[in-house]
């Protein structure tokens, strides 16, 4: 018990030991599969092709003045209700407006 007990005296199995086994798998020159086990394909920790709120793109797919959001409808709002073309006719009314009394201010200096 001086040193941790038994369960520290265990050897591990020999596979393990010379990091070797039974699986053979060759490869080809580029780095691609050719016979045994086929590579797994690395999954993502985040859900892909996720349409929230009847959008018809996923977040992120639009990105305007520091700020992400839906392409479809230029919604900088997380988790919103798509408004789709609206939305972008909104979106490029409020901007144009924007611009021109920016205009003005200039102008009027």
């Amino acid at each position: 018990e001086k040193y941790g007990g038994v369960k520290h005296l265990k050897a591990p199995p020999k596979e393990l030991l010379l990091a070797q086994s039974e699986n053979y798998v060759e490869y080809s020159e580029d780095g691609r599969v050719i016979k045994g086990h086929e590579a797994a394909i690395p999954k993502s920790k985040y859900v892909e092709d996720v349409y929230d709120g009847n959008h018809t793109a996923v977040w992120g797919s639009y990105y305007k003045d520091g700020k992400w959001g839906y392409a479809c409808c230029f919604s900088t709002v997380r988790n919103s209700y798509c408004t789709g073309e609206a939305g972008k006719r909104i979106a490029l009314s409020k901007e144009s407006a924007a611009r021109k009394r920016n205009i003005a201010v200039i102008l009027n200096e």
